[in-house]
């Protein structure tokens, strides 16, 4: 997809603790060539991850700070995420706040190389029975292209401007939030489901034979780190028979991690 000269193209981050973001290379063109010059830019957001806990103030800020040698110009769009980590997911941008729930200030800002901008995050939503999930993805955009002198004769160049976009998650938790875990063991496979009000991440997880010690990696199946949504059913595909299941569990982003065991061969609720 090309916006106002710009080409467009998605990866999609799972894992590593990173609770679902999405990064976006946004290459700025002169022209089409054989030949591209890459430029080095970064835009640095100080978290990934914003809680707006009922018994909080209901504001949290982001710092942004632009540690390349070029202006940026950049947007802020807040979105909700309806059904997270289900089959049903939608992201819907709702520009009104009160509907959205959530005001974004500023959404349009200038960065000059080495400042830093705070951003506020105010959670103006009533408090839901479940989580109201949302997504703040922050785009830089640079002005000027410099196609760059090291060009053989009659070749046609192109700078290149590998911008990163981040997707930030932000969280409405509902009061007395608790994610409830239930597991179910199946043939070749082990489902989690969160019948609780709030998501967890799970980190560091594991898949072991029930007697084998914890962090044995010769008998037990390393897993991806997981946030587990309101709803969710999570599919660990094994062939470990009669396994056990161990987590660390970080439900708000300052909490201390619970570990988990979970046997999913009987049934269990944590």
């Amino acid at each position: 997809m090309i916006i106002g000269g710009m080409r467009m193209c998605s990866v999609l981050e799972r894992g590593a603790g990173i609770l679902g973001r999405i990064v976006y290379f946004l290459a700025l063109l002169s022209t089409v060539c054989a030949y591209a010059t890459p430029s080095a830019a970064q835009l640095v957001v100080d978290r990934m991850w914003v809680d707006m806990r009922p018994d909080s103030a209901g504001r949290e800020d982001l710092v942004l700070r632009n540690e390349s040698a070029d202006r940026y110009y950049v947007s802020l769009v807040a979105s909700e995420i309806l059904g997270a980590g289900t089959e049903t997911e939608q992201r819907v941008e709702i520009a009104d706040p009160e509907a959205l729930g959530l005001i974004i200030s500023p959404t349009r800002l200038i960065l000059e190389p080495g400042a830093s901008r705070a951003v506020r995050i105010v959670n103006i939503g009533d408090i839901g029975a479940t989580d109201r999930v949302y997504r703040l993805r922050i785009t830089p955009q640079v002005t000027d292209v410099d196609a760059g002198a090291d060009i053989s004769e009659g070749e046609t160049g192109v700078s290149i401007r590998v911008l990163m976009a981040y997707d930030i998650l932000v969280v409405s938790r509902p009061a007395e939030a608790r994610p409830q875990i239930v597991s179910l063991a199946e043939t070749g496979a082990v489902l989690l489901r969160n019948d609780g009000n709030t998501n967890t991440l799970l980190l560091n997880g594991e898949v072991c034979p029930r007697d084998a010690q914890a962090g044995n990696k010769d008998v037990c199946q390393t897993l991806d780190d997981h946030r587990l949504y309101v709803g969710e059913t999570w599919k660990i595909e094994t062939e470990i028979s009669n396994p056990v299941l161990r987590f660390k569990s970080r439900t708000m982003v300052r909490d201390e991690d619970r570990i988990l065991e979970i046997n999913p061969q009987y049934g269990s609720q944590i």
